[in-house]
């Protein structure tokens, strides 16, 4: 099914990207009848379409402008806006990402929180550039996700320092195992989250994303 979706994204992203936006507004939906908000984390397992998805854009009809309203309750501009702009016009709707992009630049970090999402930076414990770029992410006030090859049950560290360049910054951590709700989580915190492996993957591979 991931594969599927992927092969429609890169086919046709617009036509995907309406897609997806019906189907947020679905479960929104299903969200209200249950007295819930709605998350919706629209990167899973990469970083995305190569514009990113804050900078999307979602084309709405008026005759689906009026659709949308009666069947899901949400007041959706006619025309052409981003999907940040398109979620984040909901107010019981929380729109947030992980992402290992760089901080600066139109798919940086600075640009996905100004869209509207809740983004938390991801440590890249695989490049050269980890301890760099998640200071910077930090002293910008992002949390910092970082992946830990430890086994589930053990203490998890109770503060994270990173060093970079005669920089240093000291934060504390929350235990990011315990929910996903990330935009409950203070700001310039660590996240700190147990390596996640696949059935049958090799320990050693796994670790090479990971703080030890």
């Amino acid at each position: 099914a991931r594969g599927r979706r992927t092969l429609a994204m890169l086919s046709d992203p617009t036509v995907y990207g309406r897609a997806v936006f019906f189907a947020c507004m679905r479960h929104l939906r299903a969200a209200r009848r249950d007295g819930l908000p709605l998350s919706v984390r629209l990167r899973g397992t990469d970083e995305g379409p190569a514009i990113g998805w804050h900078r999307l854009p979602v084309m709405i009809t008026s005759a689906e402008a009026r659709s949308i309203a009666d069947r899901y309750g949400v007041d959706a501009m006619p025309g052409t806006l981003t999907m940040a702009e398109r979620l984040a016009s909901v107010p019981d709707l929380h729109g947030y990402e992980y992402s290992k992009a760089p901080l600066n630049g139109p798919l940086g970090l600075l640009a996905q929180r100004a869209a509207g999402f809740d983004i938390t930076a991801s440590f890249a414990a695989d490049r050269a550039t980890a301890c760099h770029d998640g200071l910077a992410a930090l002293q910008n006030g992002f949390r910092l996700a970082v992946p830990l090859a430890v086994k589930r049950g053990d203490p998890l560290p109770v503060g994270l320092t990173l060093s970079h360049g005669g920089q240093s910054v000291t934060v504390s951590t929350v235990d990011g195992d315990r929910h996903d709700h990330r935009w409950l989580d203070e700001h310039g915190v660590a996240v700190m989250l147990h390596t996640k492996r696949s059935a049958g993957s090799v320990a050693s591979v796994a670790d090479l994303f990971s703080l030890q």
